[in-house]
């Protein structure tokens, strides 16, 4: 990351997040970074293990606000392990769920593979509340994910109340096919 420091501006920056399962003796270093360079385009790619993604891409957009596109591939590679516990170092900082940042130049967000948790909906949430500008954001769930269509409209729901003009689209997997809800924004003319 620190070699990231060193420029003004990249155009494409692919980063693999990669949690450790056990987190216990770990050091969070995410708060030593100030400031990345101007990205353009930011694809992560985040192998979880179970822990929140959510605080440390938080981390990553607070130091690069100018951020046009975001591609969040998420792999959860639970295969029987437990979600990590609320003390863990993955939910540093512990108030970034209420802590705001303005990507006003975000305009394309595109999530895969989410597991439909509870931190993650927040995730999504915060994110639309956070980019004023976004005019599409594909948010995909996991082939084995269950979610329940009440998710999806309150997702839908939510993104109409924070950004005028976007267009939001979720797929789910069911029954080997594709089921995607979407929500066009369009804004309202002005009265004169």
């Amino acid at each position: 990351m620190s070699l990231l420091q060193h420029f003004k501006a990249v155009s494409n920056v692919d980063l693999y997040l990669i949690y450790p399962s056990s987190m216990v003796d770990c050091e969070f270093l995410m708060e030593d970074m100030n400031t990345l360079p101007a990205i353009e385009i930011l694809s992560l790619r985040s192998i979880t293990a179970g822990h929140a993604f959510g605080p440390c891409v938080f981390q990553l957009l607070r130091t690069s606000t100018g951020v046009r596109e975001l591609h969040l591939d998420l792999d959860h590679h639970l295969k029987g392990e437990v979600s990590c516990s609320s003390g863990c170092i993955c939910y540093k900082p512990s108030d970034w769920e209420s802590m705001d940042i303005c990507l006003n130049f975000l305009q394309k967000v595109e999530i895969n593979n989410l597991s439909g948790a509870e931190y993650e909906i927040c995730f999504v949430k915060r994110l639309l509340t956070w980019a004023p500008v976004l005019k599409m954001i594909t948010v995909m769930f996991g082939p084995s994910v269950t979610v329940s269509e009440e998710v999806c409209q309150e997702l839908l729901s939510f993104s109409r109340r924070c950004s005028p003009g976007i267009c939001m689209e979720i797929y789910l997997h069911g029954n080997r096919a594709k089921v995607m809800y979407r929500a066009v924004n369009l804004k309202r003319p002005r009265d004169d």
